[in-house]
């Protein structure tokens, strides 16, 4: 059976498809036929001379939703891509099906339009694409060498009011008198963000790029100068 990744962020929307409308709509078809003109007859070559070596799904949102249904009721029956990656979909992957969740706290999972109702800070400023850049390197080594990607902890929600940032997050900066005391010096800044990020990498959860620069942006912050 086929892997798949998903990586779902706290604000998600929860709704679903079923199977009739989806392939009412069409979606399994464009799923289907997008991966077989990839790898399928030679006189097609969409990608030129480019060899496809391992082929990705993937899809964000409401895209994500309708690609989670056809990574439930459809793929397994003909499976044509090597790895499922579902970002921010609504949708439930069978149990029966090898998965692998990305839970990413202090995400938005509203990545753009109207910020309305939510009259905060609209939408965290958390690096998202770092969890997805990861998120994709794992989904290679996955179907390439079958290293499956690390797990970790589900997060744990206490507070489960409806709020009007629930869907694009909000998120609340530090006043000086706060980062004076987490971070009385520059240097307390910098250790601390590099002892969490290689926590991070080590466990899988970010690339070593992505590594290098977040701990590039902390030493060119101000905090705690």
């Amino acid at each position: 059976m086929r892997p798949l990744l998903a990586c779902l962020s706290p604000y998600e929307v929860m709704w679903s498809r079923s199977f009739r409308h989806l392939l009412d709509e069409g979606y399994a078809w464009v799923f289907t036929q997008a991966a077989q003109a990839l790898t399928g007859p030679r006189d097609a070559r969409p990608l030129g001379d480019l060899q496809v070596r391992t082929l990705i799904a993937t899809g964000q949102s409401q895209s994500a939703s309708r690609l989670a249904v056809y990574a439930n009721s459809v793929h397994p029956l003909a499976p044509v891509y090597d790895v499922i990656t579902i970002v921010d979909g609504g949708v439930r992957i069978r149990p029966d099906l090898t998965s692998r969740v990305f839970k990413t706290a202090g995400v938005s999972g509203l990545l753009a339009g109207p910020t309305a109702p939510c009259v905060s800070p609209a939408r965290s400023n958390l690096p998202y694409e770092y969890v997805l850049n990861a998120m994709f390197d794992h989904a290679v080594r996955w179907a390439r060498e079958n290293r499956r990607p690390p797990t970790a902890p589900r997060l744990e929600v206490t507070d489960t009011t409806t709020s009007a940032c629930r869907q694009g997050g909000t998120w609340i900066p530090f006043d000086e008198t706060t980062l004076e005391e987490l971070y009385p010096r520059h240097r307390d800044h910098v250790t601390k963000v590099r002892q969490a990020t290689e926590r991070n990498l080590r466990d899988g959860f970010i690339t070593r790029r992505d590594a290098d620069r977040t701990v590039r942006d902390a030493e060119r912050s101000d905090v705690g100068r």
